[in-house]
């Protein structure tokens, strides 16, 4: 009998994998990044990011971000945004 399929992620940050249930998502839209409620399926290209601070400060810094969803990045979100899973919106106005 097989066992349930647990996908794994490997971090952006500090390169461990660990279950995507244990990571944040962070997807690219157009030139913004929004980090990606667990219930939301948004398809495209994404990356994962332990819920750490290191781990996201790691990913922030040096273009790891951009390298990671394969494309010039203009906003990114704050760090306290991106570990309380809240989604970055562009300011407008």
């Amino acid at each position: 009998m097989k066992g349930s399929h647990i996908p794994i992620r490997r971090c952006i940050g500090c390169r461990v994998q660990r279950p995507a249930s244990e990571m944040i998502r962070l997807k690219a839209r157009d030139e913004t990044v929004v980090v990606v409620n667990k219930k939301d399926r948004i398809p495209g290209r994404g990356c994962y990011v332990c819920p750490e601070d290191k781990c996201i400060v790691a990913a922030l810094e040096k273009g790891r971000l951009s390298r990671a969803l394969r494309r010039t990045i203009a906003m990114i979100p704050p760090r306290e945004a991106i570990l309380s899973g809240q989604e970055h919106k562009e300011v407008t106005g």
